[in-house]
C-alpha cells in the first residue's frame, strides 16, 4: 500500500458500514480520503476519530440520487486536491425500485465517468476504480422475490464493470477496475438479519480487507474480481500445517510451495518431474516450513491414491490442497482425441480425485479449518468460440468452475469447516506460455501474482470464504486476448 502514500480516494457510502472502514483504513495507511455519504453527522464523528493519523480525512455531503450534487462535488475535489487517484463505489440503497436504480448504477456510473475525467486530465500513471458489487450480481435467486429489483440492480453493476475495465484497456490507460462482490455484510442495512441465528455475516473489515488486497496488487495486475462469503486466522494459523500442491515442479505451483514453505507449512508438491521437485526441494532447506515431494501423474488414478495413502501414513493431515496441475492442448472440436483426454483427465479429473481424497482425510482427522483453491483460468467463466484451439481446454476450465461450487455448497450443507476457492488468471509467464513472453504485445501475469492471490485467500478470517478471484493484466482488453491466443 505504500504506493499510495499521499495520493487520493474517494468512497461512497463513507458514512457508516463498508465504506466508513474503508475510510479508516485508507486514511491509517497514508492516503487522502474523501467521504461522500447523506448523513453529515456521521461524517464529522469519522473525521474527529481520524484526526492525527497517517493520512487526511475530508467529507462532502452527496446524495448519488443527485446528478448536481455529484458533479459539484467532483468540482471541489478537483480543485482542492487537483487529483483522484482511486474511486471507491460503496454506496448502495434497497429502497424503492427509482432510488435502487439511481444509487445502485446511475450515480455509480456518473461518479465513475467524473473520477476517469479528471484521472485522463492530470495523464495519472496508476488509477484504480473499485465497485463493491453482490453474490446477488452474479447469481439469481427468484425464490427470494423481495430482493429481486436489488439482484437486478446489481447484475447491472456486474456489467458495468466488466465493460469499464474493457474500455480502459481499449483507451488503454492505466486504469485497473475491480468488482468486489460480499455475501451478506452486519451493516445498518441488514441489521434485521444479524440476529438471526442461521444467517452467518460477513463483517464490514472483511470487504475492506478485500479492498486494501486488490489495491496492493502490483501495476501489472487487475484483480478483476473477488467473490467473498460467510463461512458455514491470518496465516500464521497455517503454520505447521500440511499442504499439498499439484503441478510443484514450475509456475504458479512452484512459487505457490516457495511461499507456504517460507510461511511455515509443511508442504508436499505433486508433479511428474523428479529432477525439477528435487532442485526446489534443495532450494527450500533451512527455510521455515518444510517440502516433501512425491512423483505423480494426475491422469492415474493409482498415482493419485498412493500419494494420498504416503501423505496420511507420513504427516497424518492433508490441511490446504490447491489443485493447480493443468495441462493446454491446441487442439479443436474435430481434433484429436488423447489430446482431450489428457486435459479432462488433467484439469478435471485428477482434480476432483486430489480434492476427494484430500477431503476423506480432513473428516477423518475432524480438521478444524480446511482449504481446497482450485487454480481455474478466465477461460473458465467465458466463452471464446472464435478461439478454436482451446475450446476443449475452454470446456476443462468450465467445468472447473462448476465442480468448485458444487464442491463449496456441498461443504456447507455437511457443514464441514473446509472453504473452496476459485483462482481464475489470465495469461500467466509459465513454461506453457514461454514462447509468448518475449512479444510486447502479449500482457501477462506473473507466478507470484497468483500466489499472492493464494496467499490472500488462506489469510482471510475463519468465517469467511473468498470463493472466487478473477485475475487480469492490467489494461488487458477482449481484442489483447484474441491477439494473445492468435500467436500461440
Amino acid at each position: 500500500m505504500e504506493k499510495w502514500n499521499g495520493k487520493v480516494a474517494v468512497v461512497t457510502g463513507a458514512s457508516s458500514g463498508i465504506g466508513e472502514e474503508t475510510c479508516r483504513q485508507l486514511v491509517e495507511k497514508g492516503m487522502i480520503v474523501v467521504g461522500f455519504a447523506r448523513r453529515e453527522d456521521k461524517l464529522q464523528v469519522i473525521e474527529k476519530d481520524l484526526k492525527g493519523k497517517l493520512g487526511k480525512f475530508y467529507y462532502l455531503k452527496v446524495d448519488l440520487c443527485s446528478d448536481e450534487n455529484i458533479l459539484e462535488a467532483f468540482n471541489w475535489i478537483k480543485k482542492t486536491l487537483k487529483s483522484i487517484d482511486v474511486f471507491i463505489n460503496n454506496a448502495g440503497n434497497t429502497n424503492d425500485w427509482k432510488q435502487m436504480f439511481d444509487t445502485n448504477i446511475i450515480g455509480v456510473n456518473i461518479c465513475s465517468r467524473e473520477a476517469i475525467k479528471i484521472m485522463e486530465e492530470i495523464q495519472i500513471k496508476e488509477g484504480h476504480i473499485i465497485n463493491i458489487n453482490s453474490v446477488v450480481g452474479h447469481y439469481l435467486y427468484p425464490f427470494e422475490k423481495d430482493i429481486s429489483v436489488y439482484s437486478a440492480t446489481k447484475h447491472s453493476v456486474t456489467a458495468i464493470t466488466e465493460c469499464l475495465r474493457e474500455f480502459m484497456g481499449m483507451k488503454n490507460l492505466p486504469i485497473r477496475v475491480t468488482s468486489i462482490s460480499p455475501g451478506p455484510v452486519e451493516t445498518e442495512m441488514t441489521e434485521n438479519l444479524t440476529e438471526l441465528e442461521d444467517v452467518k455475516m460477513l463483517k464490514s473489515i472483511d470487504i475492506a480487507d478485500a479492498i486494501m488486497y486488490a489495491l496492493s496488487a502490483p501495476q501489472r495486475v487487475n484483480i478483476s474480481e473477488i467473490i467473498i462469503r460467510p463461512r458455514e486466522n491470518i496465516l500464521s494459523f497455517w503454520n505447521g500445517k500440511v499442504a499439498v500442491v499439484t503441478g510443484a515442479s514450475s509456475g504458479i505451483g512452484e512459487e505457490t510451495c516457495k511461499q507456504l514453505v517460507e510461511k511455515g507449512m509443511i508442504v508436499v508438491g505433486f508433479a511428474r518431474r523428479e529432477d525439477k521437485l528435487q532442485v526446489l526441494d534443495k532450494d527450500l532447506k533451512g527455510k521455515l516450513g518444510k517440502f516433501y515431494y512425491l512423483k505423480v501423474d494426475l491422469c492415474s488414478e493409482e498415482n493419485i491414491l498412493e500419494a494420498f495413502n504416503w501423505v496420511k501414513k507420513t504427516l497424518k493431515s492433508v490441511d490446504v490442497l490447491i489443485n493447480n496441475a493443468g495441462v493446454l492442448k491446441y487442439s479443436d472440436l474435430l481434433g484429436n482425441t488423447n489430446d482431450w483426454k489428457q486435459m479432462f483427465d488433467t484439469n478435471v479429473i485428477g482434480a476432483n480425485i486430489c480434492s476427494r481424497e484430500a477431503i476423506k482425510i480432513m473428516e477423518e482427522i475432524q480438521i478444524k479449518e480446511g482449504h481446497i483453491i482450485n487454480i481455474n483460468g478466465i477461460a473458465g467463466h467465458y466463452l471464446f468460440p472464435f478461439m478454436k484451439d482451446i475450446s476443449v481446454y475452454t470446456a476443462t476450465k468450465h467445468s472447473v468452475t462448476t465442480i468448485t461450487e458444487c464442491l463449496r455448497e456441498l461443504m456447507g450443507m455437511k457443514n464441514l469447516p473446509i472453504r473452496v476457492t476459485s483462482i481464475s488468471p489470465g495469461p500467466v509467464e509459465t513454461e506453457m506460455t514461454g514462447h509468448l513472453s518475449k512479444l510486447e504485445s502479449v500482457k501477462m501475469l506473473k507466478s507470484i501474482d497468483i500466489a499472492e492471490a493464494i496467499i490472500y485467500a488462506l489469510s482471510a478470517p475463519q468465517r469467511v470464504n473468498v470463493s472466487e478471484i478473477i485475475i487480469r493484466p492490467t489494461s488487458e482488453n477482449t481484442l489483447s486476448f484474441v491477439k494473445f491466443i492468435a500467436q500461440i
